[in-house]
């Protein structure tokens, strides 16, 4: 009885001893410092050793609002193996404080690296100049307020200014400084950037005024349309989605009034990822009714744009 308590004893101590010795992977995961911050993304990214060549099936940056974020957070999948590895945050909400670590998988275990923290940046304004205070004086054809642009032509006098859109400097009802557009225009509009990764909400704020409208027993609407091309021609844009705002009855001749529009749009995750990196265009216009027998023959003064980027979540 005595031997045989012996055995399993030396049996239990062998086993002990050789699960003491089996060796562990040794994998070593360095988080990089947090680039590259906006509003909504950020660039990060980190180095894997792995001193004992273990498959590394899985590796990149996982993120939370709170410390120690897991693969169960938000993550990036950047690959295999070991070295370094630049990964892409996106989705994040401005001016909050995120918590990263760069991470490794193998088998069933998951190594982290150091945590690191940023905090992204607030909403980024990318129309700012809205004001069209430039020139500072004199009415002039709407392609002097740079960095605006339009794809209209039409120049009846020859004089170099656009008869159907334009500025003005002289103030109207209290604004001074601002652009003029007929519904039978086209559009004013800004290359603001690139579509970024993923969904990303926008505020967009105006004022405009009617200063005429032929037709007063509708409501007119004012589009702003969100667009994207490739390549250097602007005009060669394609259209993503429009936000419309519903303008009051035309309240007869010089009864009119500077009203502020708010309002907000979302891109969605499809439609970025379809346009991602395509330079960005943001244009205003008056929407051109026809019923094929009239035309709505409206006149809209505009000022004070405003658009910021931020995140949707």
């Amino acid at each position: 009885m005595c031997t045989k308590k012996l055995i399993t004893t030396i049996l239990v101590i062998g086993l002990l001893m050789m699960t003491s010795c089996e060796k562990k992977p040794s994998v070593t995961v360095t988080t990089a410092q947090i680039t590259e911050i906006t509003s909504i993304s950020a660039v990060g990214g980190g180095t894997i050793v792995n001193e004992d060549a273990a498959t590394i099936a899985a590796r990149g940056v996982c993120w939370a609002i709170t410390h120690n974020p897991t693969i169960f957070s938000n993550k990036t999948e950047d690959g295999t193996g070991d070295g370094s590895f630049t990964s892409i945050l996106t989705g994040l909400v401005s001016n909050t404080p995120y918590y990263v670590r760069a991470y490794a998988t193998v088998g069933s275990v998951t190594y982290y690296g150091e945590e690191v923290t940023f905090t992204t940046q607030g909403s980024t304004e990318l129309i700012v100049n809205g004001s069209f205070s430039t020139p500072t004086s004199g009415n002039g054809s709407i392609l002097e307020a740079i960095p605006w642009k339009t794809d209209e032509t039409a120049d009846d006098n020859s004089d170099g200014k656009l008869d159907l859109i334009g500025q003005a400097y002289d103030s109207y009802k209290g604004q001074t400084g601002y652009a003029w557009y007929k519904d039978w225009s086209k559009s004013l509009y800004q290359v603001v950037g690139t579509v970024p990764p993923g969904q990303t909400k926008y505020e967009i704020s105006f004022k405009n005024t009617c200063t005429w409208n032929a037709w007063n027993d509708y409501k007119q609407i004012t589009a702003v349309i969100f667009s994207a091309y490739s390549g250097d021609d602007p005009k060669t844009r394609v259209s993503i989605d429009t936000v419309k705002f519903e303008e009051p009855l035309f309240p007869g001749w010089d009864n009119n009034t500077w009203l502020t529009k708010t309002g907000t749009y979302t891109l969605p995750a499809a439609k970025a990822a379809t346009h991602v990196g395509k330079h960005l265009v943001i244009e205003f216009d008056a929407i051109h009714y026809w019923d094929g027998q009239w035309a709505s023959d409206v006149w809209y003064n505009i000022d004070d744009i405003s658009v910021k980027q931020s995140s949707a979540n």
